[in-house]
């Protein structure tokens, strides 16, 4: 049986994008957003944090060290790898493209690059990344 947890939760809508567990926590990031002139991206440069999909938390963090739009990517490939000491997210690849046929050089903007991002740890235990 499902149940809503949710019926929005604060981070902009977006296809595209991963939630993936880290340190027993949901982490979201990536994915897809027109702009308002419908041929380029506005991709949201963010990152959320969830224990139970129902309170989200903004963190400080950028997926893939983004600096614009530009740089955050959607249709990627994501895992969790997990050790006996460590784990961390791993994206794979993805897609950057901005949809304007006019955009020779950004129109198709596909990456074959590795990236991982992990939690924090201090001596007080692990945590997912500091909230903004």
């Amino acid at each position: 049986r499902w149940e809503r947890v949710t019926a929005e939760a604060p981070w902009p809508s977006r296809p595209g994008h991963w939630v993936l567990p880290l340190a027993d926590r949901f982490v979201l990031f990536g994915g897809f957003r027109p702009d308002e002139t419908g041929i380029g991206e506005d991709n949201p440069v963010d990152m959320w944090t969830s224990a139970d999909g129902e309170k989200w938390s903004l963190l400080a963090a950028r997926p893939w060290s983004a600096t614009t739009s530009a740089d955050v990517k959607y249709d990627f490939a994501a895992i969790v790898s997990s050790s006996s000491s460590d784990s961390s997210i791993y994206t794979f690849g993805g897609d950057r493209e901005t949809f304007n046929f006019f955009d020779p050089v950004n129109y198709l903007r596909i990456d074959n690059d590795v990236w991982a991002f992990g939690p924090v740890r201090h001596a007080h235990g692990v945590e997912v990344g500091a909230a903004v």
